[in-house]
């Protein structure tokens, strides 16, 4: 039987805001409960090699502070802003749901390969 651990709400949930995207290659920065501030990525494989990182240490304690993501979204014009939220990693993989912010859209992905697929419909109009 797998251990179960703790995980507190958020450590899973990421929000992504895409500045810039070009030939399916996106730029832009990113928040998680985990850190203060914004962490910047500057191609779509290096966001997901942060995310996967943190994800692979998900069992670490949480920031000092009692924020959520929602607080973090103050609706401010400019980049293009989601909610990535994990639900489950298997077999090198991710499976959740993404909230485009500013349309109030969702959609679910079983795959990063699904994701990526969402991502480039919403950011290709």
């Amino acid at each position: 039987m797998e251990k179960s651990s703790f995980q507190p709400w958020g450590t899973k949930v990421f929000l992504v805001k895409v500045g810039t995207y070009r030939n399916g290659e996106m730029t832009g920065h990113f928040q998680n409960v985990r850190f203060f501030g914004e962490r910047p990525f500057v191609s779509t494989v290096e966001l997901l090699l942060q995310i996967q990182e943190l994800l692979d240490t998900s069992q670490c304690p949480c920031a000092k502070s009692v924020r959520t993501l929602p607080e973090l979204y103050d609706g401010e014009k400019g980049p293009t802003i989601f909610q990535l939220e994990v639900f489950f990693t298997q077999n090198h993989s991710w499976q959740g749901r993404l909230t485009w912010l500013e349309k109030k859209q969702e959609a679910s992905f079983r795959s990063v390969l699904e994701l990526l697929i969402i991502l480039d419909d919403v950011l290709s109009e």
